[in-house]
């Protein structure tokens, strides 16, 4: 099972494919729900965690709901799926940036 995981919600990704797509969020076109669809097309089962909101309808249900922390910031949240998701030893995935302007 996997899904998208949007800022302030908290899965056990333990062993799992994950995907972090990060880079500019602001002043940019969404690239974000484009490779999201396309992941999760190749690899249903992986999560992707995303700090951008996800603004695709085909993407909706795809959403996980799960528990949320009450942090104002969402850093520690970005800071924790970055990590899990270059880890090695108990973790498949990446990192996904795009710089555009």
């Amino acid at each position: 099972m996997g899904g998208i995981i949007t800022p302030h919600v908290h899965v056990d990704t333990s062993g799992a494919l994950l995907f972090f797509f990060g880079g500019p969020m602001q002043y940019n076109r969404n690239w974000q729900d484009n490779g999201i669809c396309y992941v999760l097309e190749k690899k249903p089962e992986a999560f992707v965690a995303t700090p951008r909101k996800v603004e695709s309808s085909a993407l909706l249900g795809h959403i996980l709901q799960a528990q949320r922390d009450n942090c104002p910031s969402q850093r520690p949240w970005e800071n924790k799926y970055m990590r899990l998701a270059r880890e090695e030893k108990n973790q498949k995935g990446c990192l996904i940036f795009l710089g555009l302007t």
